[in-house]
């Protein structure tokens, strides 16, 4: 009996050292991270012309903008190319592009500025129509 009682004391001992360190798995909710939309900027404008466009920029709060493009009508959206960029609590980058229709040749002009920490916005947004 008290061998019997030895080996339950024993086994005892050595599950409840052996499942002590053991802890039950608690569903803790996950943390889902805000995803927030871009932003849109976007600046309507006139070619000399009189030929109405547009001007637009996106970014996502905190970030540099991206996807600079003007719209001239008739003709359709172009990606707009960086010519010039000064850095500062306030940056202030030019673009530019270039399009031709049937009978105008456009050069667009845009100048964005603020920063990642205030947002963007788009400073100025012209077009030179030339006669083809």
């Amino acid at each position: 009996m008290k061998t019997t009682a030895r080996y339950l004391v024993l086994a005892l001992t050595a599950a409840l050292c052996l499942f002590s360190g053991f802890k039950p798995e608690v569903n803790q909710p996950k943390q889902l991270r805000k995803v927030w939309p871009p932003i849109v900027v976007t600046e309507n404008f006139t070619a000399d012309n009189g030929v109405p466009g547009s001007a637009s920029i996106s970014y996502t709060a905190g970030q540099v903008y991206t996807g600079v493009q003007a719209t001239i009508q008739g003709l359709g959206t172009i990606n707009l190319t960086s010519v010039s960029h000064s850095p500062g609590t306030i940056n202030v980058d030019k673009f530019e592009g270039y399009v031709a229709g049937s009978y105008y040749e456009y050069y667009i002009y845009v100048t964005v500025s603020g920063s990642p920490t205030l947002g963007w916005r788009i400073d100025s947004a012209t077009a030179t129509s030339i006669v083809i």
